[in-house]
């Protein structure tokens, strides 16, 4: 099985719970907490691998769509100046910490957010998956067959998410094709992609006019007129390419999955490097946990 983190969701996640930890005048909270859910989440459900995926800070979907994601921009200098402390924690992670431990598979790619990246690695490199995010726009990439499953774990509630569950809470048996729709139909109020008027993201409410319409269940009126008109079919096209998992109207990915060895000694430079001395002082869980391997000093 293999563990894919969206690693944005999770490092904002360990900001707002430890965003005030610094050593040697350094912020640490983004690094340090989420270090400790990556602890967590393997300790729980050893992965056989771990991929970590990135948002990038250009979009092509911000290209196609200007409105895409505006809603997030309205903060204050003061809120502007703490988000690129943080960023700066992204960052490192990313660049430095990750692969200061040893992890290989640590990706990022202009144009494209980690949902692509998540999406591209289940639908191209089949195995099982479970999927670190809280973002629900993910709920396309769920599966079950005898090959391969896909399922969603919520950081926040550590609750999972499944094929199973997808069906019983809206009634539709195909995730990869209806909840795309219904996403194109209702509209992503997080990513500020406005749907249909009149018609609820699905994500906010399971008994959306966009389900019932899926199912066949809404009746003809002024929601299903607009649904079906010109002008409905022409918002719900535009949707369909914005929500798509991966977006369709970048340049190629094409990534490649590799084999991590991971070093206690590696593990321990890194905990002391940072100041985080209650992790160090647990190195020897992190061994087992993490399946590390030892080493001779110099």
């Amino acid at each position: 099985m293999r563990l894919v983190i969206d690693c944005n969701n999770l490092c904002y996640m360990s900001f707002y719970a430890l965003g005030g930890l610094e050593y040697n005048g350094k912020s640490t909270g983004v690094i340090y907490g989420f270090l400790n859910q990556l602890y967590s989440l393997c300790r729980k459900h050893t992965p056989d691998q771990i991929l970590f995926c990135w948002d990038s800070r250009k979009s092509y979907r911000k290209k196609m769509y200007p409105e895409y994601k505006a809603n997030r921009s309205n903060k204050s200098e003061e809120e502007l100046q703490v988000l690129r402390e943080a960023y700066e924690q992204f960052n490192d992670l990313r660049e430095h910490v990750l692969p200061s431990l040893g992890f290989q598979n640590n990706y990022q790619i202009p144009g494209y957010e980690a949902d692509d990246i998540i999406a591209w690695l289940v639908w191209r490199c089949p195995d099982d998956y479970i999927i670190v995010s809280g973002d629900q726009d993910l709920y396309q990439l769920l599966q079950k067959t005898k090959q391969c499953e896909t399922s969603i774990l919520s950081p926040s509630t550590g609750k999972m998410f499944t094929y199973d569950m997808f069906y019983s809470v809206y009634g539709l048996s195909n995730p990869c094709i209806d909840w795309v729709k219904a996403k194109a139909i209702g509209g992503c109020d997080s990513d500020n992609v406005k749907g249909i008027y009149g018609v609820a993201d699905p994500a906010k409410s399971n008994s959306s006019k966009a389900i019932e319409y899926l199912k066949g269940n809404l009746t003809k009126g002024k929601i299903y007129d607009k649904i079906v008109s010109e002008e409905g079919q022409q918002i719900i096209k535009r949707n369909t390419s914005l929500v798509f998992l991966p977006f369709q109207g970048g340049h190629r990915i094409d990534l490649e999955i590799k084999d991590d060895t991971l070093y206690a000694r590696d593990f321990r430079d890194v905990f002391s490097e940072y100041g985080f001395d209650s992790l160090r002082k647990e190195l020897g869980s992190w061994i087992r946990v993490f399946n590390l391997k030892m080493k001779k000093e110099g």
